[in-house]
């Protein structure tokens, strides 16, 4: 304070990562990283050149650094300078273990000044930021650090709080329904916090002991959730239940994450990959099985192809050794699902064909209805396949089989005292995928097809509600009512926060909104 200059015309800007406002009397602002497009801008700032001669390697750069200005400065310096080319910069962050030395330059030692924050932390604060980095989705709730340290749910997100405060942890909202936080930790923290959680707990027993307290909680919890979806189903649930702390809130819980399952399987979906593994490891066959028949088409970044289809594995085996067919055929189409999203469309198919088949072997022993929703859930799966590919036709063939099977089993449910929700809801997708797929087969009739904002006020699911907000986007683009389609877009991602191929669905309509914007104002954008 003594350094500070006092004149009157004199401003200073103090830069931390902790809030020093309260201790200088001074205001302090919370600054995020900067949106993906101002990173971009500032990068091609430094790097002096044309982006759009490398844009997924610059992307690239700037996912890897988590949009840090500083970080971004010191990549294109070293770009500038001749030392690397936009392709060879990216091509060293694929090293997790030189990423933090790429990020340095003159200097700004990025990695240091972490740790020299890591090291102001209390001992329990320290061993929460290691331990959450054995955390494998990119956003968490603070009742993590339960299992993961052995601590109270009181104690957990107090934890949590403290390293909020200090910017270590980064808030990513809450969770619908509870008003309870979740969290995400920059890349670069994370890699600091790696870094101490090896050097600080050499031994592998211990991470592995706190991964697999990590790992039964989950499955614990998503028992309960399964009870919740296939009342009496509880034969599991006293071999692997959620840690005691959890139980006080576990029905409201339960509750909540059973009617938005979606939302909570795309924020948990690499720990939930995990976790079916984990189930089938200790012969929790049902639980296994039936909790990748969940998974479905998300797809996240943090884990390769390979290991979520080595979970649908394991969960084909757990149903095998239960046994069950409708297990092998759930997980069969969940893994039809992925596989549709990360674009293997043979392989996709296959797997619908053999669901198909099993559907068939199985029909006496599941019943007319069952087997409807069963046949209908598979075309409906083609047709999102062909859709996708931009053959339209052929998603419409397949649509008319998927609403032929539909109409069947909605024949066998005549009569029932309780409506099949599950035939509902396969209904209601198909229904409007037809209406979806007819604007795309009639695309200079746009404006006769479908009118999204009434599918979204009666309440959809989630995919529905998804694609409806795209779609409602879309006509808005086509009206040119920019603002209102740039609204329904936000709409869109904020519900949508951790599947990859939706996040780039909504940046390539939010792209071509700005396109036509652009276009249609006269002015020299550049996208």
């Amino acid at each position: 304070r003594q350094r500070l200059p006092a004149g009157s015309k004199c401003l200073v800007i103090i830069t931390s990562r902790r809030n020093l406002g309260s201790e200088s009397g001074t205001f302090g602002y919370s600054l995020a990283p900067p949106p993906t497009a101002d990173a971009l801008a500032i990068l091609a700032a430094f790097v002096r050149t044309d982006l759009g001669k490398a844009p997924s390697e610059a992307s690239e750069i700037v996912e890897r650094c988590g949009a840090l200005p500083v970080a971004l400065r010191c990549a294109g310096e070293k770009i500038a300078d001749g030392r690397y080319t936009m392709r060879s910069f990216a091509a060293e962050l694929q090293n997790p273990g030189v990423r933090l030395t790429a990020f340095s330059h003159n200097g700004r030692d990025i990695g240091r000044g972490i740790e020299f924050e890591y090291e102001q932390l209390p001992s329990a604060e320290q061993k929460a930021l290691r331990r959450l980095t054995i955390i494998d989705s990119p956003t968490f709730g603070p009742w993590v650090l339960v299992p993961l340290l052995n601590a109270t749910e009181a104690e957990a997100e107090r934890l949590a709080a403290r390293l909020a405060t200090y910017h270590l942890l980064l808030e990513a909202g809450q969770v619908p329904g509870l008003g309870l936080p979740r969290y995400s930790m920059h890349p670069l923290v994370w890699l600091v916090a790696m870094q101490r959680l090896h050097l600080d707990e050499p031994h592998a027993w211990e991470q592995q002991e706190a991964r697999a307290h990590l790992h039964k909680a989950y499955v614990g919890s998503a028992n309960a959730v399964i009870s919740r979806i296939e009342p009496g189903t509880t034969a599991e649930l006293e071999r692997c239940q959620p840690p005691d702390v959890w139980r006080e809130c576990q029905q409201a819980w339960a509750e909540v994450i059973a009617d938005q399952q979606e939302s909570w399987i795309r924020a948990e979906y690499c720990t939930l990959v995990q976790a079916v593994q984990y189930a089938y490891d200790e012969k929790l066959w049902h639980t296994s099985w039936r909790l990748a028949s969940l998974l479905g088409a998300c797809v996240t970044t943090r884990l390769k192809p390979k290991a979520t289809i080595g979970a649908f594995d394991a969960a084909l085996e757990a149903a095998a050794r239960e046994p069950s067919q409708l297990g092998r055929i759930e997980v069969l189409l969940a893994r039809g699902s992925y596989l549709i999203a990360v674009e293997w469309y043979a392989d996709a198919f296959e797997a619908l064909r053999q669901a198909l088949h099993a559907a068939n072997k199985a029909s006496p022993e599941l019943g007319p209805r069952e087997t409807c929703r069963l046949w209908a859930s598979v075309h409906r799966r083609k047709a999102e396949a062909w859709q996708q590919m931009g053959a339209y036709a052929m998603a419409h063939d397949e649509i008319l089989v998927a609403l032929a099977a539909i109409h069947e089993g909605t024949e066998n449910t005549r009569g029932d005292v309780v409506p099949d929700l599950r035939i509902e809801k396969e209904a209601a997708q198909i229904r409007f995928m037809r209406a979806d797929n007819d604007a795309w087969l009639e695309p200079t009739r746009w404006m006769d097809h479908l009118s999204y904002a009434d599918v979204l006020s009666s309440g959809p699911d989630d995919g529905v509600r998804f694609h409806a907000l795209l779609g409602l986007a879309d006509q808005l683009r086509r009206r040119r009512r920019w603002d209102d389609a740039h609204a329904e877009l936000r709409k869109a991602h904020a519900d949508n926060f951790g599947d990859a191929r939706r996040l780039a669905a909504m940046q390539y309509r939010t792209a071509r909104l700005l396109l036509n914007q652009a276009g249609r104002e006269g002015k020299a954008q550049r996208l």
